[in-house]
């Protein structure tokens, strides 16, 4: 049995550091944790959106899965100055904006300095930003599974496990 070569939060926060810190590229960046997830790996368009991606490399398709993943994360996050600060620092529409701009929105939501954040905040944020992102590659998984357990193609009772 081959194991699955699944990322660590670690290595999600490096790639999310990667990213705050160079968004205007974030399509080009190799991002491996991020685009190593199950959620990211296995991600297709809705019906509705296959068109849009008919033809298109499969590098997009991938980049669109990596963006929903963190968008998705970002709209879990708990706290509201926690979900603005990362919203303020993945500004995926606004591709434009700083790095220090950014932080600095990103610090006033967090109601620190820009040094602060910079410093201290933005590291911290990005690990708890990673947890939760794993949070939902779990709940993800789960989904899944039930999925394939009501369409009858995984018996995970007792007798089948063996338990």
């Amino acid at each position: 049995m081959v194991p699955l070569d699944v990322p660590t939060p670690l290595e999600v926060e490096d790639d999310l550091k990667q990213m705050v810190h160079d968004l205007k590229r974030w399509e080009g960046l190799p991002l491996r944790a991020l685009r190593a997830l199950p959620s990211v790996c296995f991600w297709t368009p809705s019906p509705e959106e296959r068109g849009d991606y008919a033809g298109k490399p499969t590098h997009v398709v991938g980049n669109t899965a990596v963006r929903r993943c963190i968008e998705k994360a970002i709209s879990r996050t708990v706290l509201e100055e926690d979900w603005q600060a990362l919203a303020a620092l993945f500004t995926f529409d606004e591709l434009t904006l700083t790095l220090k701009a950014r932080q600095t929105d990103a610090a006033e939501h967090r109601g620190v300095s820009a040094e602060t954040f910079r410093k201290y905040s933005e590291r911290r944020l990005l690990r708890q930003f990673s947890e939760e992102i794993f949070r939902g590659e779990l709940e993800w998984a789960v989904c899944q599974s039930r999925s394939l357990n009501e369409a009858g193609d995984l018996d995970t009772s007792p007798s089948a496990t063996g338990q």
